[in-house]
């Protein structure tokens, strides 16, 4: 029997968040630009790495990805409490290309 763990993440140096279709691994978005006019396709340029050492580029090429955009992180709450969930201010939906 096989076991899967993540490790705990006990810092997050971004609060925006990277997910991509059929990868498993966890990305972490370093830097990101975007260009959206009206009646054009925008685009956004995201910058990301991951502890997964064997992600080749042509697993990611031609999949769907969703790109979300977060508030800064607010202060924890008080002890005893649950934080609540935090949601995205904005979710691009588009194809990783390279």
């Amino acid at each position: 029997m096989t076991s899967s763990v993540l490790p705990r993440v006990l810092f997050d140096h971004s609060r925006h968040t990277l997910s991509v279709r059929n990868i498993e691994a966890r990305l972490d978005v370093l830097a990101f630009e975007g260009h959206e006019h009206l009646s054009q396709p925008f685009t956004y340029r995201v910058e990301f790495t991951s502890t997964e050492r064997d992600l080749a580029a042509e697993t990611l090429l031609g999949q769907d990805a969703r790109f979300s955009l977060h508030a800064a992180l607010q202060k924890p709450p008080a002890s005893g409490f649950i934080a609540p969930a935090i949601k995205p201010l904005r979710s691009l939906h588009g194809v990783v290309t390279g």
